[in-house]
């Protein structure tokens, strides 16, 4: 009888875990989206010198601020620019830039180019 009480715990803990990985990959779907769709995001990841990080971190908080303090979220940038605009350093590729705030991330869509100097 402890098998099978076990086994019935066992397969709530899987259900439970199913349920909570099911919820975060239809919140990263809807995140992923509307940040598609985010006409500001489209528009500045193309110009100048693109976007910093931290600031495509700022919009998917605006989306979803229970994100705020999860880890992961750095994550989700990367998987959304992947899924928005492709591989990395064909679609969009980072770099660094010294920044008044010191050395910043930046993304902008493209290819990097050849000498680096942005």
């Amino acid at each position: 009888m402890a098998a099978t009480e076990n086994n019935s715990v066992e397969s709530l803990n899987t259900s439970s875990s199913n349920t909570e990985v099911d919820a975060k990959l239809q919140t990263e779907k809807m995140i992923i989206e509307k940040l598609r769709n985010h006409s500001e995001f489209r528009q500045k990841i193309k110009e100048g010198y693109g976007l910093p990080w931290g600031k495509i971190i700022g919009y998917i908080l605006e989306i979803t601020p229970t994100l705020d303090g999860t880890p992961g979220v750095s994550f989700l940038v990367r998987k959304a620019l992947e899924e928005i605009f492709g591989e990395e350093n064909k679609g969009w590729y980072s770099y660094k830039k010294e920044t008044k705030k010191g050395e910043m991330t930046f993304v902008k869509l493209g290819s990097p180019p050849q000498d680096k100097s942005n």
